[in-house]
């Protein structure tokens, strides 16, 4: 077995190289922090070569989880190889990550990625200079292109054969271990006098006039132009996909999942003769729940289409950059930016991408309210609300992920000053990438992964939540038996969900259907949805808008669904903080929809 281990700084394109090694699918982003914990894969054609892509760091430093995690692989598994991915536009950077892992004595292949984007900016680098002056193999490449991807492994298989002494004129022998701070200070600045003079040797920069990020960058990322730059982007994304056009193709689906393929089941079924439960259970039951969750499916693809679009151009990178200063008042860090804007997805990565928060308190913040924003599992509910009792404006989707944003922020202050300490404010460094256009390949596997992640739980987890819903809201229990329940009301769902519905008489809805509904989003947000498309609309739950909109809002903010609160749990490695984070986010979203209804209900429905 051939064990090749993937490291490089943030955004140096590792992840894109190990999903063209191993063909796996990994997440791809233009920013830092996508790679958050190791990954292993086979390579394609070879299942004796084993990849690993570590998360990306600048350094060596066990400072943060990142360099903790690779620093402990380095150390417990020691790989066979290293192939050290480098930004090609910007090799100054990464060569002081070269060295340190140089100085480790492990075999090394330098991989120079993105050379056609760097030559575009007219940055060239001798690779044969760089290699003769390291005496560590060097190659050329562009993973996202597939170029020299099978020249790197090649020299990768040949490197861990051969002794390994990379020329380090700053140092006499490598060095394995972490020096007191006086000794550190200088080891930095003689890598950095040598990282110069390679540069100079290797490396040859022409810019004509100011690049296409700088000028992009005077208006996305000014002072006074910034905020209003972001607002029009979020407002214009959240139009295309939960506006008219999300609007219409989501009905369309919806009418073909519910009617056409309900009709047509039970066709079939009176066609084979089929009991009437049987009828019932799956056209009323599994279509009517599940196929009402699916109708939402291209209002979701819309959203994740232009977050990914977003995100590979280099956008959500600017957007963390900008809110710092704001965020720090509130207790966050700019970073939190990242994991709210994930949310919007799924809340299971979000929750995850809170790794690249160095200060733990933040971090613990960023865990316990990132979910707070809509994720896509909760589109569905907006677009029934909105639809049932506003007319489907499309404004009340902006609308959600601005609560989604105060709450955040609110929450921010509370746990700032309450419950977390906090270390003193340290600047806020972050990699500004270059714009980029769009890779598709990695737009339409992004979309795709999520919207499949959506349709599969559609298909399993709401089919089946959906099929119980619909037995447990016919029958009742009947002494020590089971009979059909002449109202839905004394079913067994019924009695349930009229016990739990109590406890929401104070925000307006104390329906049982709405309780049970708020009870099922606990498994999945999307089987809220499920439980109308069962046991009535919502038009015939609610009395009014502002019963409605009390309901959207508790279920927006209470605890997420099920993998998420398990992520939250997985983050905060502590049960005590865990059972914290559910009750916080529970009674936070209690005590925000009770003053919504008692202030929307001052006004006429």
């Amino acid at each position: 077995m051939l064990n090749i281990a993937l490291i490089g700084n943030p955004n140096s394109g590792k992840t894109t190289v190990f999903n063209a090694l191993t063909g796996s699918k990994e997440y791809v982003g233009n920013r830092a922090g996508v790679t958050v914990e190791e990954k292993r894969g086979r390579l394609k054609g070879d299942e004796e070569v084993i990849i690993t892509d570590l998360p990306g760091i600048y350094s060596l430093s066990p400072y943060t989880k990142e360099e903790i995690i690779t620093e402990r692989y380095l150390t417990e598994n020691r790989p066979d190889v290293i192939l050290n991915v480098v930004d090609a536009s910007s090799p100054e950077r990464s060569l002081y990550l070269t060295l340190q892992l140089a100085e480790k004595g492990i075999p090394m292949v330098l991989m120079l990625n993105m050379t056609d984007f760097a030559e575009k900016k007219g940055i060239f680098t001798d690779e044969k200079a760089l290699s003769a002056l390291l005496n560590i193999k060097t190659v050329k490449a562009s993973a996202a292109k597939g170029q020299g991807l099978t020249e790197a492994v090649e020299a990768a298989r040949k490197a861990a054969k051969e002794p390994f002494s990379p020329y380090l004129g700053y140092i006499k022998a490598p060095r394995r271990d972490f020096l007191p701070p006086t000794d550190e200070e200088k080891e930095i600045k003689e890598r950095y006098d040598f990282i110069e003079e390679l540069i100079k040797s290797c490396a040859v920069k022409r810019k004509n006039g100011v690049s296409i990020t700088e000028k992009a960058d005077r208006v996305l990322c000014g002072k006074f132009t910034a905020f209003p730059c972001f607002f029009a982007v979020m407002t214009l994304v959240y139009f295309l996909s939960a506006g008219p056009i999300g609007s219409f193709l989501s009905s369309a689906l919806s009418d073909f999942t519910v009617d056409y393929l309900g009709e047509a089941a039970r066709e079939a079924l009176a066609a084979v003769n089929a009991a009437p439960w049987l009828t019932n259970l799956v056209c009323d039951g599994m279509i009517g729940g599940a196929g009402t969750v699916i109708g939402f499916l291209p209002q979701l693809t819309l959203l994740f289409f232009m977050l990914a679009l977003l995100e590979d151009l280099g956008y959500m990178a600017r957007v963390a950059f900008i809110m710092d200063r704001l965020f720090r008042f509130f207790g966050l860090s700019g970073k939190s930016v990242i994991p709210m804007i994930i949310a919007t997805g799924c809340g299971v990565p979000a929750v995850m991408s809170s790794r690249t928060i160095e200060d733990p308190s933040k971090r613990r913040i960023t865990v316990i309210t990132s979910t707070f924003m809509p994720c896509g599992a909760k589109l569905p509910v907006i677009s029934m609300i909105s639809t049932a009792f506003f007319e489907g404006k499309w404004w009340v989707a902006p609308i959600c992920y601005i609560s989604g944003v105060l709450a955040v922020l609110i929450s921010g202050i509370i746990l700032k000053t309450a419950v977390f300490s906090f270390r003193e404010n340290t600047p806020f460094i972050m990699e500004l990438p270059e714009y980029r256009f769009p890779l598709m390949k990695n737009i339409v596997r992004t979309v795709y992964d999520r919207s499949f992640s959506f349709v599969k739980r559609a298909g399993s987890v709401i089919l089946i939540a959906s099929a119980a819903v619909w037995f447990l809201s016919g029958y009742k229990i009947d002494g020590f038996g089971i009979s059909p329940a002449a109202d839905m009301s004394e079913s067994v769902l019924g009695v349930l969900g009229a016990g739990i519905a109590v406890l929401f008489r104070p925000l307006g809805f104390g329906d049982w259907r709405a309780a049970v509904a708020t009870l099922m989003g606990l498994l999945a947000k999307e089987e809220i949805v499920g439980v109308f498309g069962v046991v009535g609309g919502a038009e015939t739950v609610f009395k009014g808008a502002a019963e409605a909109f009390s309901f959207l809002i508790f279920n927006l903010l209470c605890t997420p669904c099920l993998a998420a609160s398990a992520a939250i749990g997985k983050e905060l490695n502590s049960l005590k903080w865990t059972a914290f984070a559910l009750l916080y986010q529970s009674c936070f979203a209690y005590a925000v929809s009770f003053v919504i209804y008692r202030i929307v209900s001052i006004f006429p429905n």
